[in-house]
């Protein structure tokens, strides 16, 4: 097959607004991104009645819907990272107060101990009516996550989202 051609799966793009329009500025197949994960976790249908669909040809009969809600996913990553990541440490889930809103990442267990393996260690995805709102959960949960990590505190912030919705009208 030519590149691209034949291809079943997942894609996705990341979008940047410039002054000329919009730009794709990536596309991968990478479900563990934050863009997954905040794409899946509203999820409505059957994860394996898509796959199978996709595999089959027959995706345009399969029902799939998403809840109507928002979504913040923030990663804690080891300290150091990327460069010069930390590797080995334990981490500590035992705060975490929900733990459906958490997925391993860049993890191992040694000694019977969750353990930092180098890169995005775990995720946390708040769901809610609105980004404050999973804003407020994802950071309250991503900062009980123990460990020598650390997270972007602004991402889904009211302060942040404004601040790129006011680049995106100066570039119009």
């Amino acid at each position: 097959d030519k590149f691209g051609e034949g291809y079943q799966g997942v894609l996705y793009g990341g979008f940047m607004a410039t002054a000329r329009g919009v730009k794709l500025s990536e596309y991968n197949g990478r479900l563990g991104d934050p863009e997954g994960w905040n794409v899946l976790s509203l999820l409505d249908s059957s994860v394996i009645e898509i796959c199978n669909g996709i595999t089959d040809g027959r995706l345009n009969q399969v029902d799939v819907r998403f809840k109507n809600k928002a979504t913040v996913c923030k990663y804690a990553v080891p300290e150091g990272y990327p460069d010069n990541p930390i590797k080995g440490e334990s981490i500590d889930l035992s705060n975490i107060e929900n733990p459906d809103s958490l997925f391993y990442a860049s993890v191992d267990v040694h000694n019977g101990k969750l353990i930092e393996a180098g890169s995005r260690t775990v995720a946390v995805v708040g769901i809610a009516e609105s980004i404050s709102a999973a804003e407020q959960i994802a950071e309250k949960e991503v900062s009980a996550v123990g460990g020598p990590l650390f997270h972007r505190a602004d991402i889904g912030t009211d302060d942040l989202v404004q601040k790129r919705v006011d680049q995106m009208k100066l570039l119009r």
